[in-house]
């Protein structure tokens, strides 16, 4: 995520999608686009924050709340159908607990 983007969403988005990211490095990130916002007169609360994250569970995802992302968009392989139905059933449990 280069500072450039970075820039540029805070210039003209709508929203930042974050790809590949702890809470450390999305953290890092956020704090990156905060800077260039306020350079420009905006805030984190006028675009909308998704991140596809690079680890998942409960805690990653509470993490990931706690920063202000405003959904997260979790990958999910379409190696077979019992992996498929393994991993949506492990999204289930997480929505649940996050809410």
């Amino acid at each position: 995520f280069s500072n450039a983007a970075l820039k540029r969403t805070a210039l003209f988005g709508q929203g930042w999608l974050g790809f590949g990211q702890d809470p450390k490095g999305a953290a890092v990130m956020l704090e990156k686009l905060d800077e260039h916002l306020a350079a420009h007169g905006r805030t984190r609360g006028d675009l909308d924050i998704v991140l596809m994250p690079g680890i998942d569970g409960i805690e990653a995802a509470l993490e990931f709340k706690s920063l202000g992302v405003n959904r997260l968009t979790p990958m999910v392989m379409l190696d077979s159908d019992e992996a498929v139905t393994t991993r949506l059933e492990s999204l289930y449990r997480l929505r649940d607990a996050v809410g």
